[in-house]
């Protein structure tokens, strides 16, 4: 069991009996699937396709998608279950990020340009037909983006104007998401959407009024960089995927599309 925890350190989450169930039914995974939200802390279940019949044996197995405790799906690209559970465990790790990768790049695609905040209908359809993780994610890059603008045309002498517009863009925002949590019939899935970046907007919004109360002029004062930000990384998006780099302080570290 220590081989195995070693070729794959997520089984340290899993006592022996656990990794002993696993091990001795590996190329089946759907004995697993109790156990996957001990090894993927967002993944409560998976979306399995049998191929071919006759005997158990003679079955395999195929992995599409992920699916969250709150029952959001994410399709994966299609892999087969290999024999040693640890292997189709790893192309599981790679198929989820590279299917976050490209949710990201669609997302940015669809809704990265635009020039003014959605009205409530269309803001509405777009947290439906999007994974809370990128709403979230999205939500922080644009914030990152948008005060370091600010905070530019404030060190170039342009007044305070930019970063007031900016606190009053982001009340607004939280406004927007508090009018359609309280829309009635609300899915479930899309109220916790909602009800998660109205608390990231509006702490955004209270550090763009703190930074507002100190008089910080530049993007490169403490008051800013101590804050955590999201951009997007220096690097080609190849195959349609895009990559995000998290920054604090003056360190910089890549975004870990952990589901």
């Amino acid at each position: 069991m220590e081989a195995k925890r070693g070729q794959f350190p997520r089984f340290y989450f899993l006592s022996n009996d656990d990794l002993l169930e696993i091990i001795g039914q590996s190329k089946d995974p759907r004995p697993i699937i109790a156990h996957i939200g001990k090894i993927f802390e967002g993944i409560n279940d998976l979306k399995i396709n049998t191929v071919g019949g006759g005997s158990r044996n003679a079955k395999n197995y195929e992995i599409e998608a992920i699916i969250s405790p709150e029952k959001e799906h994410v399709d994966v690209k299609t892999f087969h279950v290999e024999a040693k559970v640890e292997n189709w465990l790893k192309k599981l790790i790679d198929h989820m990020k590279e299917a976050l990768r490209v949710k990201f790049y669609r997302y940015f695609a669809e809704h990265g340009q635009a020039k003014k905040a959605y009205e409530r209908d269309k803001l509405g359809k777009v947290i439906k037909a999007t994974i809370g993780q990128v709403l979230i994610t999205t939500s922080q890059m644009q914030w990152t983006q948008e005060v370091e603008a600010a905070l530019i045309a404030v060190e170039m002498g342009n007044g305070v104007a930019m970063l007031k517009k900016c606190r009053q863009s982001f009340k607004k925002k939280v406004e927007n998401y508090i009018e359609l949590v309280e829309k009635p019939g609300l899915a479930k899935l899309e109220r916790l959407k909602l009800v998660a970046l109205i608390i990231m907007d509006e702490h955004n919004r209270e550090i763009i009024e703190k930074l507002f109360q100190q008089r910080v002029g530049s993007p490169r004062d403490f008051e800013w960089l101590q804050q955590l930000r999201f951009k997007k990384a220096n690097l080609e998006e190849n195959d349609q995927q895009m990559y995000i780099a998290c920054h604090q302080t003056n360190c910089q570290f890549d975004y870990g599309y952990e589901y």
